[in-house]
């Protein structure tokens, strides 16, 4: 059974530590659920990768907060300096991976060492036969800080820094290089670019590489206010193939808008020809970062067809459709059941369409 230590550590030292039970202890001002909340992805995501494939990486919901946290080499040294008298024993070699998170108030510093069993085992034997077992999984130090409310005994605006490291002890040697210089020269990189990211206020993923000619990868993480697209279709329709063209404009009310309008043109091509004007909503789901990598993107779509125009007599005057999309492969090949009726849902039948975006 895994046992939790959180250990109060006043400005001057350490005063006391003790096994907490409740997730609110009111003599000592800890408050066990902080250490149990998820992590807060807000829509600004920043890396800063170092030797050793080690990385920090946080999330910020404005990017102006970067000058708010940028004196990272202070935090870190504190949290160096408060740790030192558990040093030994979180130094013992293991292959199980740690949590080591580290939250501060105005009012204390507050420690929880988690530790996660290795699932396989692997061993490495030197030249005098010393046997070693190799780490698998890398450890994670997490510094928690911001406006604390002493009264409700929580963060109102929390900032989560998390190192990702082969080791804890690598911290080290990275706060002896500095961080501070590296989160310098991300803000005169976004300042350079403010144009497009400080004023367009578009959620960026940013990755930052010391050894790499200090250079910000940036990347837009939410959609943009306007996108135009381009599709190609086929559809099985009153046992016909039919082959069409769209063309759409997505209109975002909002930088993190979860709903998008859609207004666009699809045109028919067979035997004879045909246009319809669209019109729709768009439903963006939710970024995670646990379907970063997904082919599948489940979001989904409703489009309303009206008749503009055409030539032979396959579609009357007046027809009409509605489509679904549910599912769309690699954000670019869906499949969308439709039915297509005249007036007001007279003489309803159905249809299948597979596209392709590009």
């Amino acid at each position: 059974m895994k046992k939790t230590i959180i250990v109060l550590m006043l400005a001057m030292g350490i005063s006391h530590y003790s096994f907490a039970q409740d997730l609110i202890h009111e003599q000592n001002g800890i408050n066990k659920s902080v250490f149990d909340e998820e992590i807060i992805r807000k829509r600004n995501y920043i890396e800063i990768q170092f030797e050793k494939k080690n990385k920090l990486r946080f999330w910020l919901k404005n990017l102006n907060d970067l000058k708010t946290i940028r004196d990272i080499d202070s935090l870190v040294n504190l949290f160096l300096e408060d740790i030192q008298p558990f040093a030994d024993s979180l130094s013992r070699p293991t292959a199980d991976a740690r949590k080591i998170q580290y939250y501060l108030t105005q009012e204390n510093r507050n420690f929880q060492f988690k530790s996660y069993p290795a699932q396989e085992e692997v061993y490495t034997i030197s030249k005098d036969k010393q046997i070693k077992a190799v780490k698998i999984r890398q450890d994670t130090v997490e510094i928690m800080f911001g406006k604390y409310n002493l009264q409700r005994n929580a963060f109102e605006n929390k900032y989560q820094l998390f190192f990702i490291l082969n080791d804890w002890t690598d911290l080290r040697d990275i706060a002896k290089n500095g961080i501070t210089q590296h989160m310098d020269s991300i803000i005169m990189s976004m300042e350079r670019k403010s144009s497009k990211i400080f004023q367009w206020k578009r959620g960026v993923n940013a990755y930052y590489s010391p050894s790499s000619s200090n250079s910000v990868k940036i990347r837009y993480s939410d959609i943009p206010p306007f996108s135009l697209g381009f599709g190609v279709s086929a559809r099985f329709l009153k046992n016909q193939i039919i082959t069409g063209f769209n063309v759409d404009l997505q209109i975002a009310p909002h930088q993190n808008s979860l709903i998008n309008w859609l207004i666009g043109y699809e045109g028919y091509f067979f035997s004879q020809s045909y246009g319809f004007l669209n019109l729709g909503v768009v439903f963006n789901k939710p970024r995670s970062d646990n379907n970063v990598n997904s082919k599948v993107d489940v979001g989904g779509k409703i489009v309303y067809g009206y008749l503009l125009n055409g030539k032979g007599d396959f579609f009357p005057q007046y027809t009409q459709h509605f489509s679904i999309v549910g599912l769309t492969y690699k954000k670019r090949s869906s499949i969308e059941p439709e039915i297509y009726f005249q007036g007001l849902f007279k003489n309803i039948y159905p249809g299948l369409k597979i596209s392709v975006g590009f």
